[in-house]
């Protein structure tokens, strides 16, 4: 039976339908149910037979029966029967002080959370059917859902409105919020005369007529299974939020949040970890982009219910990738934009298995010589699961000594742009056709239009395909394409020392 049905159409099913099959079961000598008797004389009446021709009508003894009693009904049948039900719907079935207490003991599921749209600061919006505190009516109602349903699973936390906030956490911070000017004209409670600054687009929204709301609520739901702080107005360290011992899914986009990874062991059957640090709220703060702190060794008392973990934009976050490689259910990971670290060649194909996405951090590799092992392990994974590693680039570090300054050579005729001679630090992974390889380059990935890139030869994983197969003809326009790169560096595998640099630039000038 779905959850959202209607509360009316549950219990009139329920009570009318199949409770009296239950409580009075009823059949004749053949077994079947005496109503039959009732379809057969509907079904004559449809064909036109009249009534002094039917048989006398079976008086059915169920008509003598006396109404069952809905007292008798027990308490575990009426638990089934509020599990279908959502927060609202269990709410007005609570029409007596029998019915009010199984309300206030039922674990009310979960629904499905989706995202839709974006808030005011450009981040995901999320719908849900559970219940969302996004003003101080919602947040007075939930007050009263601890009293009267303590065991509700889901919860959202969203933006209150601007005379509204979250009684401000541990070490807070002053908060600063970015708004567009065209923002506020679908915010019914911007007043004109407001003071604002709009320097750098952030607004200050700090005011004297803010009313607090103390977060703190939450503990008293410690059956909840899900919970989403989608755009909060949450400042500081909130321990309270990380101690649920239920809690399967946590979802946090907020940037005054401060937290810390070794506080989710108050979570211990934690499945799904998302953190999202919103690119335009960042902007230009570091409090922001420094709010989430730990290192991922931290989550190994997660390590056999953890299931997706996505962490982006933190730069605090820090560790060994491979403290995750062992994961036994792990099946979504990204860490793009964290601290963390790990040397790839050490990666083994019976790594991360039931992984299915893999976004590695910033990954860069300090010596020339460590990217061959490491781009084999990196096809040798891929192989296995093919959906892992999507990105295409990878550098080398500013810091690695293999690194140099490269040189001028002029300016192209027809838009004046510097001549790109960039040493090829960058590498690309490419395909042409089924076959897959990679390759030094001097691309910048926001500049792939660019028409003056050198690229290195291919380094190739995968075989060339038979030379009579169809899938050959792609191979061969993938490789031409690739190939119109490869000037330069034309016969080198990798990128050449300085010395030999200087020296092609010369034969090139």
């Amino acid at each position: 039976m779905p959850q959202n049905r209607n509360i009316a159409d549950i219990l009139y099913f329920f009570f009318l339908m199949i409770l009296p099959r239950i409580i009075y079961p009823v059949a004749d000598s053949n077994g079947s149910d005496e109503l039959d008797t009732h379809t057969t004389e509907a079904n004559s009446l449809k064909r036109g037979v009249g009534v002094d021709n039917l048989a006398p009508p079976l008086v059915l003894e169920s008509a003598t029966r006396p109404s069952p009693d809905i007292d008798a009904i027990g308490h575990d049948m009426l638990n089934v029967v509020f599990g279908f039900l959502n927060w609202r719907e269990v709410l007005k079935a609570r029409v007596s002080r029998r019915w009010r207490d199984i309300a206030t003991h039922v674990r009310v599921p979960p629904s499905s959370v989706t995202k839709k749209g974006k808030t005011l600061r450009g981040s995901a919006a999320y719908t849900s059917h559970d219940f969302q505190v996004n003003s101080e009516t919602s947040y007075q109602t939930l007050v009263g859902l601890a009293r009267v349903l303590p065991n509700l699973q889901q919860i959202q936390l969203g933006r209150l409105g601007y005379q509204d906030k979250f009684t401000d956490g541990e070490d807070s911070t002053p908060r600063i919020e970015l708004m567009d000017d065209d923002e506020f004209s679908d915010v019914d409670d911007f007043n004109d005369d407001d003071e604002f600054s709009d320097e750098d687009d952030f607004y200050d929204i700090e005011r004297e007529d803010v009313r607090e709301h103390d977060v703190g609520i939450v503990a008293k739901f410690q059956q909840l299974r899900n919970l989403y702080i989608i755009d909060a107005p949450l400042n500081g360290r909130y321990p309270v939020i990380f101690n649920f011992p239920h809690l399967q899914k946590l979802h946090i986009d907020v940037p005054y949040l401060k937290w810390d990874l070794s506080m989710l062991k108050g979570l211990p059957r934690l499945e799904e970890l998302v953190c999202l640090r919103d690119d335009r709220a960042i902007h230009g703060n570091d409090v922001c982009q420094e709010a989430v702190t730990g290192d991922v060794q931290s989550l190994r008392v997660l390590k056999f219910t953890l299931k997706t973990l996505k962490i982006a934009r933190c730069v605090n976050v820090v560790g060994n990738l491979l403290n995750l490689a062992d994961f036994p259910l792990l099946e979504d990971l990204d860490l793009h934009g964290t601290s963390v670290t790990g040397d790839l060649r050490s990666m083994q194909v019976h790594h991360f298995p039931k992984m299915k996405t893999l976004g590695l951090p910033d990954l860069e590799f300090h010596r020339i010589g460590d990217v061959p092992g490491s781009m084999d392990t990196i096809f040798s994974l891929k192989k296995r699961t093919p959906s892992l590693f999507r990105q295409k680039f990878w550098h080398l570090a500013k810091s690695s000594q293999d690194r140099y300054i490269g040189q001028s050579r002029g300016r192209t005729e027809s838009t004046k742009e510097e001549l790109n001679t960039k040493p090829p630090f960058t590498i690309e992974v490419v395909k042409a056709g089924p076959r897959l390889g990679w390759r030094w380059t001097n691309a910048d990935p926001r500049e792939l239009f660019r028409s003056d890139i050198e690229s290195c030869e291919i380094n190739w994983i995968d075989p060339a395909p038979d030379d009579l197969s169809e899938e050959y003809k792609m191979y061969t326009k993938g490789l031409q394409r690739l190939q119109q790169s490869v000037g330069l560096y034309k016969g080198l595998h990798k990128p050449p020392t300085q010395e030999k640099y200087n020296l092609l630039l010369g034969e090139h000038a």
